[in-house]
């Protein structure tokens, strides 16, 4: 299972640099900032939320800084500067994260965090309240958004109720018992990557505004 999951890594990743060559006409940087995403996904998430706020990033440990202009961006990685858009710099931050965002196995054991829950239980039973993981991908071809997770509560489930709750990556605080995976489990979550964010550029619903929220959570509801 392991040789399956680093071959089909390596052939996202390798998409991903065809499909966004042209953007910086330099691999080298599109590889340093993949391999920022594999280590460690929060420092792109920081990265983002400087970008929407129009401030400069820097990562010293990694070499890549970000200098945010009103129309466009400046990136220099490891000494080599590239100048986009600001908009095709945001689109790209957002499928690297999501590309590249761990997905769980149905059937993993997760909490959330509690600013998430305290919209949902009262606050004498956050601590206690555990959600399994059983759906992924949950999308509707009306619009370009997803969400990565659907669950229920553990242990009671949903006690007949036709809604799950739907949550995303940033929202899981802790993986308390991962679901089962094999060399299926593996090509399905490769396949749906590939198909959402590379094919289709849907972007997980973290990254959507406020009216593309709202639709979509109209949308699964129905």
């Amino acid at each position: 299972m392991e040789n399956l999951q680093e071959e089909l890594q390596k052939e996202l990743e390798n998409k991903f640099i065809e499909k966004n060559f042209n953007l910086f006409q330099d691999k080298n940087t599109i590889s340093l900032l993949i391999n920022v995403a594999k280590k460690d996904i929060n420092i792109l998430r920081d990265c983002y939320e400087n970008l929407l706020l129009k401030k400069d990033y820097l990562n010293i440990y990694y070499q890549f800084s970000v200098h945010v202009e009103e129309e466009r961006v400046i990136l220099k990685a490891q000494q080599i500067e590239s100048t986009l858009t600001f908009k095709d710099f945001k689109l790209f931050l957002v499928n690297l994260i999501d590309l590249f965002e761990p997905i769980y196995p149905l059937g993993t054991l997760v909490s959330l965090k509690k600013e998430y829950l305290n919209n949902i239980f009262r606050e004498s039973e956050i601590k206690e309240v555990y959600f399994v993981i059983t759906h992924r991908f949950i999308s509707n071809e009306s619009t370009n958004v997803y969400f990565q997770y659907a669950g229920v509560p553990f242990p009671i489930g949903n006690l007949g109720m036709k809604e799950f709750f739907n949550f995303t990556s940033p929202l899981i605080d802790e993986v308390i018992h991962s679901g089962y995976s094999n060399n299926q489990e593996v090509a399905f979550v490769y396949m749906m990557k590939r198909e959402l964010i590379l094919e289709k550029e849907y972007k997980s619903i973290g990254f959507a505004s406020k009216e593309e929220r709202n639709e979509f959570q109209n949308l699964i509801k129905k």
